[in-house]
């Protein structure tokens, strides 16, 4: 079955009738990178170092761009408070973040936009509602389930997307007149130029994790939120059933 992007599930999900289906929905769909949204929406200890507010962006064309993001939730820590990311100025974390705006099908720039508000853009798919869906991932809410359940959604071609192959030069031949190795290039395309900045950051397209000997600190687990303690304690008892709700959000924010 071909890969759904992020925002297709979610407005799957919204425009169900009943409460059951849209869980079906959800659950049906579920993946590491559609936790690493509701997580960042929903989950208190996942704090944005991201200013309030709507950023001014060009919005990517939507044709052919519907599963560009999930190649880029792995970037996701890059923006979280204590997230064992670079040392980045709060100007490049704001650029990269833009940038990411402008690389993504524009349905999942507005889910992006109100994730760092810690919401989302769908009146029906609550808090609650996710909590129901995925027991255990969300800190607060009652029960675990293992985070081992959750896969990555596999990518076609590459981690870039298929927008990749779409962004590559097409091979063809030069005007007459146009002289050999001519400088006139082709503009970056908002994917390429994304690519490029955080290759820059972590020096890697491909590699996106702390450095070496870093201590893993977690999203304001040094403040605990109300609600989380009781999700804390229940972690003792999940321990037979799988990874921890801190290790969870480690794996995914801490790492990729």
């Amino acid at each position: 079955m071909p890969s759904w992007g992020i925002f297709e599930i979610l407005e799957e999900a919204e425009k169900a009738k009943t409460r059951e289906k849209k869980i079906a929905i959800l659950r049906e769909h579920r993946s590491k990178q559609l936790m690493d949204i509701i997580l960042g929406a929903y989950d208190p200890r996942v704090q944005w170092l991201l200013p309030k507010g709507r950023p001014p962006f060009r919005p990517l064309d939507p044709e052919g761009t519907e599963i560009a993001l999930l190649s880029q939730t792995r970037t996701l820590y890059l923006y979280v408070k204590d997230g064992n990311g670079p040392d980045l100025t709060q100007g490049k974390r704001e650029q990269l973040f833009h940038m990411l705006l402008e690389a993504v099908h524009p349905k999942d720039a507005e889910i992006l936009l109100a994730m760092k508000e810690k919401s989302l853009p769908y009146p029906s798919l609550t808090k609650e509602l996710m909590a129901e869906a995925f027991p255990g991932t969300i800190a607060g809410m009652p029960q675990i389930e293992p985070r081992s359940q959750f896969q990555d959604i596999p990518v076609p071609d590459s981690p870039k997307t298929k927008i990749a192959a779409q962004d590559a030069p097409k091979a063809g031949k030069r005007g007459r007149g146009r002289p050999k190795g001519s400088k006139n290039k082709k503009p970056k395309t908002p994917t390429q130029a994304l690519e490029e900045a955080l290759a820059a950051v972590e020096g890697s397209n491909d590699t996106f994790a702390p450095p070496p000997n870093a201590k893993p600190v977690m999203p304001v687990w040094n403040d605990v939120p109300p609600g989380v303690a009781e999700a804390q304690n229940q972690e003792k008892q999940a321990l037979a059933a799988g990874e921890t709700l801190q290790n969870a959000l480690l794996s995914r924010f801490g790492k990729v």
